[in-house]
């Protein structure tokens, strides 16, 4: 039984798992849709007539990824991984050309395979922020003047995050106001290091028991704190700040400040409270480093 027999009967299909669509190749018109793509999807019996880049991808023209004229030039079937930016899924296709109701037309089996690309990117992104690590530790060893290695590293740290700063806050001696001391800045980002001199200390008090317990502070939306922390949301969205990263600085026991990165890659900032620390008990160790 070949491909073109199997589905003169579509509904079949129906019974598989995996997303299944037939869409003809010269129009782009929608033929058919299983029942596990139309769930995926969220849609009824109304895609019939629509075009598969419409329905599939969100988009408003012909895909740029269309594999159509690979089928039509190379041959009847090709398979080959794409991430769907309208279902945020990671798929592996397998595309095939078929006749179809007398229509030249593909039919594309789509596999889920989000939590292998998840898999990857983890292993990836732990690889990159040891090389990372270890380019910082090299900057804070390394025999240039003070502020070229603190600047160095937080170059380095926030080009690693794709962040829009990063930045070193000191604790000034009267115990009441902090200094920011260093910043780097992503290219057209505004410096914000000028107007925050003399901060009232009380912006952290709800990072000073983390710190204290020499844990990093993590907020991936500072939408999450708008009711309870009304201060310190405002001197974050006055900066345009969405969502960052702090870690503490120490000399022993005693709190000397942080260090912290704006706006973080959304891929890196969920599993970066240790490396975030790390990076801090590195800069806290150096001790010329210390007397920022």
């Amino acid at each position: 039984m070949n491909c073109t027999d199997y589905i003169q009967t579509p509904e079949i299909l129906d019974e598989i798992d995996q997303v299944i669509y037939i869409a003809d190749m010269d129009t782009h018109e929608l033929l058919f849709v299983n029942s596990a793509g139309r769930k995926r999807i969220g849609c009824g019996t109304e895609y019939r007539g629509k075009k598969c880049f419409e329905v599939l991808q969100g988009l408003n023209a012909v895909c740029p990824f269309c594999k159509n004229d690979c089928l039509k030039k190379n041959g009847d079937a090709c398979q080959w991984d794409h991430f769907n930016a309208k279902l945020g899924t990671y798929f592996q296709l397998q595309d095939r050309q078929i006749s179809f109701q007398g229509r030249r037309a593909r039919i594309e089996i789509a596999i889920d395979v989000s939590e292998r690309e998840k898999r990857q990117l983890e292993i990836k992104n732990a690889l990159a922020e040891q090389c990372m690590l270890a380019e910082c530790v090299r900057s804070l060893n390394g025999n240039a003047s003070l502020d070229e290695r603190i600047n160095q590293t937080l170059s380095d740290i926030g080009k690693y995050y794709q962040a829009d700063r990063a930045y070193v806050f000191r604790m000034n001696d009267d115990g009441k106001t902090l200094d920011n001391t260093f910043e780097w800045c992503a290219t057209g980002i505004e410096p914000q290091i000028s107007f925050l001199q003399h901060i009232d200390i009380h912006y952290m008090d709800r990072w000073s028991p983390v710190f204290l317990r020499k844990e990093a502070v993590v907020e991936v939306d500072i939408e999450h704190i708008h009711t309870e922390y009304p201060d310190e949301y405002e001197i974050m969205a006055k900066q345009g700040i969405h969502s960052y990263m702090e870690a503490p600085l120490f000399s022993g026991e005693k709190l000397l400040g942080f260090i912290g990165v704006d706006n973080p890659d959304a891929m890196k900032i969920s599993n970066s409270s240790s490396t975030i620390l790390a990076l801090s008990f590195s800069v806290s160790n150096e001790s010329t480093v210390l007397q920022f």
